[in-house]
């Protein structure tokens, strides 16, 4: 057998694999016969994809979201509208009637793709085929995978590992071999294109910048016209994403939108690359490279602060949301290390020796490609420590740069191989285990998201009356996106909690929902029906108008019409009622 036809079968298998972990994800989809969204933001995306596959256009202002004034969708447009024309072809091809089951599947077929990514890098790093089978076995069985890529799984993380993965493989391919100019563009298309899948993914930019600026100082530093390229790559694929998002044709330079800011980041990145390429290495070079990225980095010190203050998790609204969290802040919390290991594998409590030790390597490293890899799992392993929801940039590097270095390990050691491949097999199945045992096949929760699993029963209710008489809902945020998805209501607030306008409506609602109903319809009179819950064993600690709308002591307001409630029966005996659907007359 060929070594194409050994890669192939490990990939048929990893691939197989994959498909088997994310379809145990159908039990969270599929509910009372009919599929859902996995995860909460997964929720807005598929309102927004099947809008696009019934409509043939893709919404990217929301008229029924931060009511009244409605707002601009921070997602950009690339990833829901692929998808919407995927869903498209394939009903027209298979004749599928129910284009939502047809959505819920595509996120493992992403999953397939990422698996021959995962091949492929293996191969440009010239692992043997045992390491290969390795690598793609931990990518199959890791807790991301399934999560991000199982039925249902629409969040746009999974891209972003794609995405991240993507750039690697063509980031490798090309500093393997640096005169190459059609490397070179590819490299420039996948670090564009990739801004269509999230406007933060320029950052996948910073580790090819890196690599170029050290191989630049080791006076090997690539081609005039592979550069040239690599500029035309990155330029033009950056205007394909940026011409179809009206909020650039705003004039906005932000940095959650699509904007002008993505375009003059990504001209930056190409003036860097143009120099280093052009000029050698010398100390009156280095100054004047250093000055340059000085005086592009000045137009981009207002636009990132706000972005700091929620790397940071300084922003008021956002301190206790799990995703900005660090891995090792959650596993202070209770039950927080068992989620922990779970998720991530017990690879991640190494993690930090393993970036020290890619950066360590990646200054002792004299090939280009390696460089890259190295700095790459550096910077991917220091996002994914500094906050849960940056984990897709990081979790591949739990276990490549370990393969990587255990293959070193042989190549200097062989007498010590048996030894070496006994150790490696024997911590990946010591740090997968809790993922295996606990998480891949555990129970799964309705859509993976306890919110709309509370509300679930009430739903219907909502939005048969949405139907008859739409207006605005007041809700806790958390709620919004399960409302958008449900019903044609519109929400005050959601889950987005990336732009200012995000914040400010985040915290109207809070305001709202602490005042009692008459200075609430006083402050807000557009406010139609509000979805009240319970949430704290105490319920003083629960929302002014919450315990209002819930109380089983008080009669209802008169202009307050119950259209759905839920009891529930304390251990005392006490009936509570948690969660109610009301409707505000005039």
């Amino acid at each position: 057998m060929s070594n194409q036809f050994r890669l192939t079968l490990i990939f048929t298998i990893g691939a197989l694999l994959v498909v088997v972990m994310t379809l145990q994800m159908t039990a969270a989809s599929f509910i009372d016969g009919q599929y859902l969204p996995v995860g909460h933001d997964a929720f807005y995306h598929a309102r927004r994809i099947l809008d696009a596959v019934a409509t043939g256009r893709l919404f990217q202002f929301d008229t029924l979201m931060h009511a009244p004034e409605g707002d601009w969708v921070t997602w950009p447009w690339a990833y829901d509208f692929l998808l919407a024309k995927a869903v498209a072809l394939l009903t027209r091809i298979t004749g599928a009637s129910d284009p939502v089951a047809v959505l819920m599947h595509l996120p493992p077929v992403l999953g397939v793709l990422t698996t021959g990514l995962v091949v492929a890098i293996c191969a440009q790093l010239r692992l043997s085929l045992v390491m290969t089978g390795i690598a793609t076995a931990c990518f199959a069985l890791h807790a991301y995978t399934q999560y991000q890529f199982g039925v249902g799984a629409l969040d746009h993380h999974g891209a972003e590992q794609l995405a991240t993965l993507g750039t690697l493989l063509l980031g490798l391919r090309w500093f393997s071999l640096p005169a190459s100019p059609g490397r070179a563009c590819a490299l420039g298309i996948g670090l564009g294109t990739a801004l269509g899948i999230h406007a933060g993914l320029f950052i996948l930019q910073v580790p090819v910048l890196a690599a170029l600026c050290l191989g630049w100082q080791r006076r090997d530093a690539i081609p005039p016209a592979a550069a040239n390229w690599f500029v035309a790559g990155l330029i033009c694929s950056v205007l394909v994403v940026l011409i179809p998002a009206e909020t650039f044709w705003q004039g906005r330079f932000v940095i959650y939108y699509l904007s002008w800011f993505h375009l003059y980041v990504s001209a930056a990145t190409c003036v860097i690359v143009l120099y280093v390429s052009r000029r050698p290495f010398n100390a009156r070079s280095l100054l004047v490279l250093v000055g340059l990225a000085v005086a592009l980095a000045v137009p981009l010190l207002a636009v990132v602060a706000f972005s700091r203050g929620f790397l940071s998790g300084d922003l008021s609204t956002i301190r206790d949301i799990d995703e900005i969290q660090s891995p090792f802040a959650i596993a202070r919390q209770e039950n927080g290390l068992r989620r922990i290991n779970q998720v991530y594998t017990l690879l991640v409590w190494i993690s930090p020796l393993t970036l020290i030790t890619a950066l360590v390597l990646a200054l002792r490293e004299r090939t280009l490609a390696r460089t890259y890899f190295w700095l790459a799992s550096a910077f991917g392993l220091g996002l994914l420590l500094l906050q849960l929801r940056l984990g897709s940039f990081g979790v591949p590097f739990l276990y490549l740069p370990l393969l990587v270095l255990s293959a070193m390990a042989m190549e200097k050691w062989p007498r010590a191989n048996r030894g070496i491949a006994i150790g490696l097999v024997a911590l990946l199945v010591a740090a997968y285990y809790p993922t295996v045992r606990y998480q891949l096949f555990g129970g799964r929760v309705p859509a993976m998201d306890q919110q709309f699993s509370t509300l679930r029963p009430l739903l219907r209710v909502l939005r048969e009356a949405c139907a008859k008489d739409p207006g605005v809902v007041l809700a806790e945020p958390g709620d919004g996106h399960l409302i958008r998805y449900f019903t044609n209501c519109a929400v005050i607030s959601n889950n987005f909690r990336l732009t200012p306008m995000d914040i400010e409506k985040v915290v109207e609602s809070l305001d709202l929902i602490a005042m009692p109903l008459d200075k609430m319809r006083a402050r807000n009179p557009r406010v139609k029906y509000v979805v009240a819950r319970l949430v704290s064993p105490n319920e003083s600690t629960d929302p002014v108008l919450f315990r209002q709308l819930l109380s089983t002591t008080e009669k209802a307001p008169a202009d307050v019409h119950t259209l759905a409630e839920m009891k529930v029966t304390a251990p005392d005996g006490k009936v509570q009622k948690f969660l109610g659907i009301y409707r505000l007359t005039e």
